[in-house]
């Protein structure tokens, strides 16, 4: 019995043959997750003891952040490390633009491109799955130890992304 993609079980993934065929589904997932986020505000209701975890700086290949994104949520939950990961953001908000024919379009724009936020208890084994993500070049900071950031920094970033997501910013702004 052949199942559609939308009707395949969660966590299930395809064989690399089918996905090598088929590239245009990988963009559409990725637009599906861009969407998604901006719905949900991005970020997800974690319990006490994984909303308490410390955030970390990742530095990806700019213009791969969701599909980092991603690619480490999967990895995250096939290798059954839930617990040690909170939320993985990709740090955006929503501006206003106008197209050539003066209608208004709203979209979102990285303010940190080339970068995603991790939630995670960080360990050997944590490190080397973030690291070994493919198109992740390292954590910022330290290399071996990078340095979590402060709860004021994330509370900054949060508030910025959702900020956006209430009140879209004009993509252009002109002084007078």
């Amino acid at each position: 019995e052949d199942l559609h993609e939308d009707e395949a079980p969660l966590g299930a993934s395809a064989p690399v043959a089918e996905v090598a065929a088929k590239p245009a589904e990988s963009v559409d997932k990725v637009a599906e997750a861009k969407a998604a986020d901006a719905k949900r505000g991005q970020l997800l209701e974690l319990d006490p003891e994984r909303a308490a975890l410390p955030w970390y700086v990742v530095q990806t290949y700019s213009g791969f952040e969701l599909r980092v994104k991603l690619s480490l949520d999967e990895r995250v939950r096939s290798l059954n490390l839930l617990p040690k990961f909170g939320n993985i953001l990709v740090p955006q908000e929503t501006v206003e633009d106008f197209t050539k024919a003066g209608q208004r379009k709203t979209s979102t724009r990285k303010f940190f491109p080339g970068y995603i936020l991790v939630q995670m208890k960080l360990d050997d084994e944590t490190w080397h799955l973030v690291k070994d993500t493919p198109k992740v070049t390292g954590f910022i900071g330290d290399s071996r130890n990078p340095s979590p950031l402060t709860e004021t920094e994330v509370k900054a970033l949060v508030q910025q992304m959702e900020g956006g997501a209430k009140r879209p910013r004009p993509k252009k702004q002109f002084e007078e």
